[in-house]
């Protein structure tokens, strides 16, 4: 419920896995990635992911390139995921 953040998927957490597909409002999702990294050590994958009809379809290449994914598991600790909140809210101010 970051404000400037589009995620994809499923509504109900319930629903969900550890991995995330995401942009940020304004921001092409390739600079997310390479923000994430350079500035945090984030490491995330950008682009279309090897699906650029539904790229296409859900109006994601032109204003975004594609989408954003990180990927969260049970290898990650809490400290981890608070840093990744926290770097995200950094970038849609």
């Amino acid at each position: 419920k970051i404000k400037g953040v589009e995620i994809y998927g499923p509504k109900r957490i319930s629903s969900r896995t550890g991995i995330a597909a995401f942009n940020l409002k304004g921001w092409l999702c390739h600079d997310v990635s390479l923000a994430l990294d350079e500035k945090w050590s984030i490491l995330t994958r950008a682009g279309h992911h090897c699906c650029l009809p539904a790229m296409r379809f859900f109006n994601l290449l032109e204003p975004y390139g594609g989408n954003v994914r990180v990927s969260l598991h049970y290898y990650n600790t809490e400290k981890e995921v608070d840093i990744f909140l926290g770097a995200i809210k950094e970038l849609v101010k």
